[in-house]
């Protein structure tokens, strides 16, 4: 039997529940942030320091998307960006294999990064490493890459020049 959407109950307590995801998710945000830098990329949370969002609308159907955590950096004379899509529970698995998905066509690095307990169970024969996506593992300020991501090369130039332009701005790189 289907949960009864109408009612103002179970309302509540779905928005409830997708408030208590949504923090456990920042909480996630600062090591990778920190991870990030180690790999000497610039990073930025872009819901905490500025609006960053990937306009999807006429390709996806929804308006945007906007990524958790962003790294850049230039590196042999070219521009990197590495995207992290944070999930706290199982059940935001799948939201975040779509997102880290598109993601791929503008970024050259894409991971989701999961809590430890639901991370230590994805090796490297998973499907995340099939698809190029890396998985972080985060617990507390540590974070260990499980899966490596794989560096992508085929993007859409237009999506990925909006998304490197605003990155570029918040950074103030030229």
């Amino acid at each position: 039997m289907e949960p009864d959407t109408n009612n103002p109950v179970n309302e509540d307590k779905a928005k409830s529940r997708e408030k208590g995801v949504k923090k456990k998710e920042e909480q996630l945000y600062e090591p990778i942030r920190r991870w990030l830098e180690l790999k000497e990329f610039r990073a930025l949370i872009p819901g905490k320091e500025k609006q960053i969002v990937l306009p999807v609308g006429a390709l996806f159907g929804v308006r945007s998307l906007e990524p958790d955590v962003v790294g850049y950096k230039k590196s042999n004379h070219r521009d990197l960006l590495t995207v992290v899509e944070a999930k706290a529970d199982r059940v935001g698995l799948f939201d975040g294999l779509g997102r880290c998905l598109i993601y791929q066509k503008v970024a050259d690095f894409v991971y989701l990064a999961l809590p430890r307990r639901i991370a230590e169970g994805i090796g490297e024969n998973s499907l995340y490493k099939d698809f190029g996506i890396g998985i972080l593992s985060v617990d507390g300020d540590r974070v260990e890459e499980r899966v490596k991501a794989e560096q992508q090369y085929s993007h859409r130039s237009e999506l990925r020049e909006i998304l490197l332009s605003m990155v570029k701005a918040v950074l103030g790189v030229k």
